[in-house]
């Protein structure tokens, strides 16, 4: 059954889920080597904000998702690097 009763038991999925998921990556980097990396990454923000001042028409930002919570499975074979391909040849302004 799905609807409003089956959303609390969701979201405590998705939150387990990405809990377990936050501790495997802590244990394989410390939060002080993420912080270091972090700090000597160079933003690429102004990248995304000209794409997004495109002229010309609308300016779409696209997600490339394996699933959703409301619609669970979106693609039973999920390639990411296929559907954003596909999104920028459709004219997506970020992915």
């Amino acid at each position: 059954m799905s609807g409003p009763a089956s959303s609390p038991d969701l979201l405590a999925t998705i939150v387990a889920a990405t809990e377990r998921i936050t501790a495997s990556r802590r244990a394989q980097e410390p939060l002080a080597a993420l912080e270091r990396r972090a700090a000597s990454a160079r933003p690429r923000g102004e990248l995304f904000e000209s794409r997004l001042r495109r002229p010309g028409g609308f300016n779409v930002i696209a997600e490339c998702k394996r699933r959703s919570p409301s619609r669970g499975v979106l693609a039973a074979e999920y390639d990411p690097i296929r559907i954003a391909r596909a999104y920028a040849s459709g004219g997506a302004a970020a992915i």
